[in-house]
Formats: C-alpha cells, structure tokens, sequence
C-alpha cells in the first residue's frame, strides 16, 4: 500500500496520490479499448470517442451519486458536499450500473449499434476498470480485507486507511496512545477484484472473436464479475456503513439475476431463429 507516491526529479520529490491516479488511468484504458472496438467495427473514431466521454461522465456522476445514497451519514458528519470529489468516496459498482444502463439507451443514437451491441463492445473496456481502479483502491489502504498471514496477507503502509483502522483496535484493546504495526498483513481483497478484473478483460476480448447474440458478451462477463464482487464484499473490512455492508450484496446478486435472465432470452432468441444463425462476429484486438 502507497496511498502517495514520490518520485525524485532533479533533486526535488514530485508526489502523486495514488488513488486518482489508478482511477484516471482506468478511465483511460476503458476508453482507449473501447474506441478503438468501436472503430474496428465500422464506427468512426468521433462517434466512439463522443459515446465512451457521455458513458463515463454519467458512471462518475452515479458512482458518486451511490456512494452519497449508501452512506449519507458520512457526508452530514463531515459536512462534505456530494459534488465535492474526493478520493475514495465512489461506488464504483454504482458507476457501472448508471453509465451501462445510459450506453444502451445512447448508443442507437451516438454509434448507430442497438444497445446489447454497443455493451458488447463496452465490456472489455468496463472489465480494464475493475484492473485499474482497485489497484487503486490497495494503494489507496481503502477496501481492504482481514489480517493474514504471509504469504495471503500483504504489508499495510502506515497512515493508510488500514493502518489508521487497525491502530484505533490495537490502542482500544490495549489501553495504550501508541501504535506500531508488528508484522501485520491484510487479505488483498482489492487486487484479487484486480485479477477478477483482468479475466474478464481476456474472456470478453476472446468472446468479441467468435458468433454470438447481441448482449452474449456483456450479460455473461457483467453476471460474472456481480457474483465475484459479492463473494469479495463478504471478506471486505472496511465498510463505509451498515446499509452499504448488508444491503449492496442484495444489488450485485439482483445484477447477477438480470444478467442471467438476459442470457437465456439472447440464447431463447437463437433457439427460436429460423435460420439459427448469429448475429455478425465483432472484430476484436
């Protein structure tokens, strides 16, 4: 964990937070795949790069607008505006929800492609998020897991917000004003996320290569990646608030059943085709 890194240039320490770092280069890396799929599948690099600035936009506005939804309590105590953005207060999950539910509505207009299409194409870009954003997340010393030992648990950096977590323990049940972390080690919760992440990235790439139904791709990737965020939410220590720790599991379960209803009517859809034939193969990288 290294919420701030620091790089030494011409004798003078550049610092760079870690966190907004991580979470702008997961939005660049979602939006370079995508676009670049979109123009690979006939769509002007203009119309993808307006489609991709509209998507993102909206997921950061419903990230933090879920975030603010979940945990009010932490915005009336601190007195910090929902519209102020600070590291660690998105739900990034939230985000996806919002800005994939917005691109299948824009997207016939925006890229001309109908909506399970365009998520189609969205869902390798979507998964490089999940990569890039909770590594942010361990950086950062937010989501973090229990303690473990080595070689499951990884160091805490003191003045994370997992140091911060366990010290105020350790202090209360000792009775003592002083904490030094001695060999303590957390669950990588947020990298294993990161690897759940990065799966999905080669699954859905290596799916756009071959003939399935508009919304195969997108229903089978974002199913997956719901249940793997549910069972990590379980082994997450740092939960923001009670209605966040026992009722978003109920969200990503919901998500999971969408998504598993979705792919039996695009293979119903195929059953039923006269011709039995797929949809047109994507192009893939």
């Amino acid at each position: 964990m290294a919420p701030e890194l620091v790089f030494t240039i011409s004798e003078k320490d550049l610092v760079i937070y870690s966190y907004p770092l991580m979470i702008s280069l997961a939005l660049l890396a979602c939006a370079v795949i995508t676009v670049i799929l979109h123009r690979m599948n006939g769509i002007s690099i203009q119309r993808g790069v307006l489609y991709i600035i509209v998507v993102l936009a909206s997921a950061l506005v419903f990230a933090r607008l879920s975030h603010y939804l979940l945990n009010p309590e932490i915005y009336s105590q601190s007195n910090i505006s929902p519209w102020v953005l600070k590291p660690g207060q998105f739900f990034m999950y939230g985000g996806y929800v919002g800005g994939l539910t917005l691109a299948a509505l824009i997207s016939p207009c925006l890229t001309g492609l109908n909506g399970l299409r365009a998520l189609d194409l969205t869902a390798p870009g979507l998964a490089s998020t999940a990569v890039f954003a909770k590594m942010g997340c361990f950086l950062h010393g937010c989501c973090f897991g229990p303690p473990a030992p080595p070689p499951l648990g990884l160091p805490v950096a003191e003045g994370s917000r997992a140091f911060l977590h366990y010290q105020q323990i350790w202090v209360a049940e000792n009775s003592v004003s002083v904490y030094r972390p001695v060999d303590l080690t957390l669950l990588p919760v947020q990298m294993w996320e990161s690897i759940v992440g990065l799966i999905g990235l080669a699954l859905a790439l290596s799916m756009l290569r071959r003939s399935y139904q508009s919304g195969t791709v997108f229903f089978l990737y974002f199913g997956l990646f719901s249940l793997a965020r549910c069972g990590l939410h379980f082994l997450r220590v740092d939960q923001p608030s009670a209605t966040f720790q026992y009722y978003v599991p109920f969200l990503y379960l919901g998500c999971a059943g969408i998504c598993a209803v979705g792919l039996v009517l695009v293979m119903w859809k195929f059953g039923n085709n006269e011709d039995s034939s797929c949809d047109k193969p994507y192009v893939s990288i």
